[in-house]
């Protein structure tokens, strides 16, 4: 059994009515988008072939209202009313709704705009399904799952910025953090803090035992001390198969582990082991899952721009979508 993500702008997730539905997004949040509606009555429906699924989004309070329920296979399945809160908060990564276990095989989720709303308050991110059939699907792996495995050095930390609000960190040298997967893609994200020097870590990635090279910290013209967040940190492209990816830190500065993703290989995608620096790698606003060729954007939604506002401030911060075809 895997967990498979799927992004809010994927092309199997349906939104409608025509124009009911708003791209959105900030660099914290998966694939750096979002999508929201403010029409009573407008739905998202989601094909998959699992057991049992998660749906996650952003959350902007106070707010007093329910304002989306869940079905399967039109079953309602439960509802999502935002906790009140007394401040004008944003949280990331919220859960909004889960299934329960479910018979193993295709299912239709429908989420549904519940009531009609003078502002955006809740924004779809990112669904994680449980499946037996993961071939050509990215699988979510968190920093918390068992199958990471840690050397002595590392804690574990929880904030809203995080992925599923957990992350590792390791400040001591030769810590290592290592991976064991089946497929032909791997890649490793995490928050960065800009060191005094301007450089933010210095790591090394070995996979499968070969000889270990450098990681590069993403570029970073911040002032020291500032940390950004869901940071690519390196991929690789390899032959389908297992693999073994072992991250180490090699001056103990701060190195942070939030999520892998991997995708789960078929024969269509067999290509040489090759480890790509996030210098040449596409941010989290290209979909790295969707073929072997470096650069291949998802053809329905790349962001061609960004507009206004900061991440504090929610609804000013918007991004343009464009079907390039």
């Amino acid at each position: 059994m895997a967990t498979v993500i799927v992004d809010d702008h994927s092309p199997l997730v349906q939104y409608n009515p025509p124009g009911g539905w708003l791209s959105e997004g900030s660099s914290i949040e998966y694939m750096r988008t979002t999508m929201s509606s403010m029409v009573l009555g407008s739905t998202a429906t989601f094909k998959f072939n699992g057991t049992s699924i998660a749906v996650y989004g952003t959350v902007v309070g106070p707010n007093y209202q329910t304002t989306m329920d869940f079905r399967v296979d039109r079953i309602l399945a439960g509802f999502y009313g935002p906790a009140v809160t007394a401040v004008n908060t944003t949280t990331y990564h919220q859960l909004l709704w889960t299934s329960d276990v479910l018979v193993d095989g295709v299912h239709t989720l429908v989420i549904t705009q519940n009531c009609s709303i003078q502002d955006r308050i809740l924004f779809l991110d990112y669904f994680l399904y449980n499946t037996t059939s993961t071939s050509d699907e990215t699988v979510f792996i968190d920093d918390d799952n068992p199958i990471v495995e840690y050397s002595a050095g590392w804690e574990n930390l929880s904030l809203n910025e995080y992925f599923q609000h957990t992350a590792h960190v390791s400040s001591e040298l030769e810590c290592w953090v290592s991976l064991t997967f089946e497929g032909d893609f791997v890649a490793l994200y995490g928050p960065v803090t800009v060191g005094s020097d301007g450089n933010s870590f210095n790591a090394s990635v070995a996979i499968d035992r070969g000889s270990p090279g450098p990681v590069f910290s993403p570029a970073q013209e911040l002032p020291p001390g500032t940390t950004t967040y869901n940071q690519l940190l390196f991929s690789s492209l390899l032959s389908p198969g297992s693999h073994t990816v072992v991250v180490t830190n090699l001056d103990g500065t701060d190195l942070y582990v939030d999520y892998f993703l991997v995708r789960a290989s078929s024969p269509t995608h067999a290509t040489s082991a090759s480890v790509l620096p996030s210098s040449v790698w596409p941010s989290p606003t290209v979909n790295p899952m969707g073929g072997s060729q470096t650069g291949q954007t998802t053809k329905s939604f790349p962001v061609v721009a960004t507009v206004g506002g900061s991440v504090g401030d929610r609804k000013n911060f918007l991004i343009r979508v464009e079907d390039p075809s």
